[in-house]
Formats: structure tokens, sequence, C-alpha cells
């Protein structure tokens, strides 16, 4: 399930459609694409309650986050769940484009790479 929790990670993003919107449309829209055509849970809320479980995500700054894109985003998960791709791999190649462009992902590594070039040692 951490595909799913990577998606919903990616879709944490503000403005004219809600940052919580958004990320709430986005992670139930895709839940009901496991649930329907996968079997992969009893229901959505079992879905989406393994999401909030799951703590193996990295966290991301969404920048110049566009709300049509993700509106068109979770339009296009939706109608994934009427056409019930074959399987996962068919879930991601049919993956809207739309989510893609909702916004520029900046992932927090924790990590100072400034500071640590800077300290004058190397890693072994």
């Amino acid at each position: 399930m951490k595909r799913f929790a990577i998606v919903a990670a990616m879709f944490a993003a503000a403005c004219g459609y809600s940052e919580d919107k958004f990320a709430d449309e986005a992670a139930e829209a895709t839940c009901a694409v496991f649930v329907t055509c996968f079997e992969s849970h009893a229901d959505v809320d079992a879905c989406l309650a393994e999401g909030e479980d799951d703590t193996d995500t990295e966290e991301v700054e969404c920048v110049n986050f566009d709300s049509s894109a993700a509106q068109d985003c979770v339009e296009g998960i939706e109608a994934l769940e009427a056409s019930c791709p074959d399987d996962i791999l068919g879930f991601f190649a049919d993956y809207p484009a739309a989510c893609g462009n909702i916004c520029d992902v900046e992932a927090d590594t924790g990590m100072d790479s400034e500071a640590d070039s800077d300290s004058g040692t190397e890693a072994m």
C-alpha cells in the first residue's frame, strides 16, 4: 500500500481547490479504484485507514499548485473506477496526466547538502 501513500502524499497542496479537499478526494478516489477494481480492501474506509497508518512516507512540499489540474486529476481517477484497469500496472499506466501537473514537488530529505559539502569531510 506504499504506492497509495506516495500518491496521496504527492497531492498535499493548496489553493482554490483546497489542500484538504484535494488530498481527501484524491485519496478517496484512489481507494475506490483499489476496492472496486482490485478488491484490495473491504471498503473505501478500510483503504483510507491503511493510508493513514502508513508512516513510511516522505514529507513533500507542493509549490505552484494548479487547482484546475487537481480537479482534473480527481475526475480522471474517478473515471478509472468506471473502466477498471486490468491490474495495478494498468492503473498506473492509465493514471491521469493531470495528476503530474498539479504542482512542483520538493522533497524534504532532512539533510543540508550545502552544510555537508562545506564541512570538508567525505562520506565513506
